[in-house]
């Protein structure tokens, strides 16, 4: 289950998100270019709102697999004599809750709340900069091919991260937001080719938990 809610989870969701914004961005911009206000399409609006439910849905999939899988650490942080609980599950449940976060600020976007329209972007850069930071020091440790390759999943993420930072201040740039989606595939795949090589290779898969 923690190579699940770890890799293949992750990556089915950057996947999914990457190609549903290779489709939804190229059709907003033709539909701008016909001056037709894309922001009070209702159709638009549902697939937002879609959007922000499905992050938030596998934000939450993806702490509770972790927390209460029969391996995981059911919510215990710590042990009775203040040793750490699998600080592993911990950190991919942080991870999750920052783009959880972000899906939520998805949906409340559109209601009359009186929200910056900038919000979603910049919470969504908050995300990627956490996963980042996460990333960063999740590499320590391990052999040295595994800190490469985790290394250059870096420059997807930071990509990400400065295009949704950008985003906050030029909204509706289409370069900016298939740069991004462009990300978020490279990051899906990365995702789901480190977990079939787990799956075909399980001793590898086994020394990298005991460094982890």
């Amino acid at each position: 289950m923690k190579n699940f809610e770890g890799h293949a989870l992750p990556g089915c969701y950057f996947l999914t998100v990457g190609v549903l914004w290779s489709v939804k961005y190229p059709i907003k911009y033709l539909m701008q270019r016909e001056n037709e206000n894309i922001s009070k399409n209702k159709w638009y609006q549902y697939l937002e709102l879609l959007e922000g439910m499905g992050k938030v849905i596998i934000a939450l999939v993806g702490i509770l697999a972790g927390q209460f899988s029969p391996e995981g650490p059911h919510l215990h942080l710590y042990t009775q004599d203040h040793t750490w609980v699998d600080l592993l599950t911990w950190t991919h449940g942080t991870m999750y809750f920052a783009y959880g976060l972000g899906g939520l600020v998805d949906i409340l976007i559109p209601l009359p709340l009186g929200l910056p329209p900038g919000l979603d972007r910049f919470m969504l850069a908050q995300a990627l900069f956490v996963e980042g930071f996460l990333f960063y020091f999740h590499a320590h440790h391990r052999p040295p091919l595994d800190q490469h390759l985790h290394s250059l999943m870096l420059v997807a993420i930071c990509g990400g991260a400065l295009c949704s930072l950008l985003e906050v201040f030029m909204r509706d740039h289409l370069i900016l937001e298939l740069l991004r989606t462009t990300m978020f595939l490279l990051q899906g795949s990365w995702f789901l080719q480190e977990e079939l090589q787990r799956s075909s290779n399980p001793g590898r898969a086994a020394r990298v938990q005991q460094t982890a």
